[in-house]
Formats: structure tokens, C-alpha cells, sequence
């Protein structure tokens, strides 16, 4: 509910074709779902791949990939830099 200008509350209802059978993850902006995929591990995304198209979509995207890679690789120059 929503108040309109008359500050009288406003029942909005959501369009059910787009929310009926999605879920919460799948509906998030996809910068938030890329925040969230980058705790992952490269099995564990990997397997949130397989689970679904949209899971599948968020999963393969270069964003999620590229930030799992950085915090990798950067952890890993940082393990040789103290050699």
C-alpha cells in the first residue's frame, strides 16, 4: 500500500506474471546478485549454474566471474610477493 496525493492508501498490486514461480534471488538487481555471487567459490558457482536458466545466466555472467578471478589471483600475488 501506497499513499497517493490525497494521502489516502493505494492498494498496488504487483504484476503476478513476472513474481509467480521466481525467486527472491532471482529478482534482485543484478549488481546485488553479482555482490552476492562473488562469496562464492569457482564449485559453487559452479554448481548454481546448473540449477536453473536465470541461476544459470547470473552464474555464467563475466561480472561474477571477473571478481571471483581478482580476489583469487590477487590473494595468490599477494602469497608470492611475501616469498
Amino acid at each position: 500500500m501506497i499513499p497517493n496525493s490525497a494521502g489516502e492508501m493505494m492498494v498496488v498490486e504487483r504484476d503476478r506474471q513476472q513474481t509467480v514461480g521466481t525467486s527472491m534471488m532471482e529478482q534482485l538487481v543484478p549488481e546485488i546478485t553479482t555482490h552476492v555471487l562473488s562469496y562464492l567459490d569457482y564449485r559453487s558457482l559452479c554448481s548454481l549454474s546448473i540449477t536453473n536458466s536465470s541461476m544459470s545466466k547470473a552464474a555464467n555472467d563475466d561480472n561474477a566471474w571477473k571478481t571471483l578471478f581478482h580476489k583469487d589471483f590477487t590473494t595468490e600475488q599477494a602469497s608470492i610477493n611475501l616469498n
